[in-house]
């Protein structure tokens, strides 16, 4: 735990940033809260149940898949791929580099 950032190195971190790209996790609700564009990457987690309104620019990244926001926990699974993996990876790789770089060019506009 010794060589892990605080809080507050995060924050001066992305102070200097142009934007956060990651996945949601406690840096991305450190970006949202300080108003640092931000964009999200939420895969078995919907993001309808994560975001917090703000006046930050936030763009989230999500799958185009009927079971988005499984939490990895539905039973029966929509997908039918999760029920019996727990670590089912078809949310992870439905989403592609180019969504990545669509959301980022969004905020890119945004900030313009």
């Amino acid at each position: 735990m010794k060589d892990m950032l605080t809080i507050q190195q995060i924050h001066q971190l992305l102070k200097h940033s142009f934007a956060f790209i990651g996945m949601d996790s406690g840096v991305f609700h450190i970006a949202q809260a300080t108003n640092i564009p931000a964009i999200p990457i939420f895969t078995n987690v919907s993001p309808e149940k994560r975001l917090v309104e703000r006046d930050s620019i936030t763009i989230p990244v999500v799958p185009d898949l009927e079971c988005r926001g499984c939490y990895h926990r539905m039973f029966p699974a929509i997908c039918g791929v999760c029920l019996n993996d727990a670590y089912c990876y078809e949310c992870v790789d439905a989403i592609s580099p180019e969504k990545i770089i669509n959301a980022f060019e969004e905020v890119e506009s945004k900030q313009k």
